[in-house]
C-alpha cells in the first residue's frame, strides 16, 4: 500500500488482540500507541499473511504498519502484519 508525501504518515506499532469472535471471524484489538481505550474491530480476513493467524488469539501480539493519526478506529489503515517479538525478561535489559 503506497501513501503520498502529503497523504497520512505510518508507524509500525504493537497490537494487542483482546477478543476473537470466531463465529463471526472478527478481531478485536486495542492499539496503545494509538488510543490503549478503544477496541478497534477488523475482519479477520484482514490479517495477511495467513501464517500469523495461529496467533490471532486472546492476550496475542502484533506488530501491524498503520496512521496514528485516525480520529476514529474506521479511520485506521492497518497493513503489514507481522510477528511481534517476545517480550526481553528484565534481567536482560541491563
Amino acid at each position: 500500500m503506497a501513501f503520498s508525501e502529503f497523504g497520512p504518515r505510518i508507524y509500525r506499532t504493537l497490537i494487542e488482540v483482546v477478543r476473537v469472535d470466531a463465529e463471526k471471524e472478527m478481531v478485536h484489538l486495542v492499539v496503545p500507541g494509538w488510543n490503549p481505550d478503544a477496541t478497534v474491530t477488523i475482519t479477520v480476513a484482514r490479517i495477511q499473511p495467513p501464517e500469523l493467524l495461529e496467533q490471532v488469539r486472546y492476550g496475542g501480539y502484533l506488530l501491524a504498519k498503520l496512521n496514528l493519526d485516525a480520529k476514529e478506529p474506521a479511520g485506521l489503515m492497518l497493513h503489514d502484519f507481522t510477528s511481534a517479538p517476545k517480550p526481553t525478561p528484565e534481567t536482560e535489559l541491563r
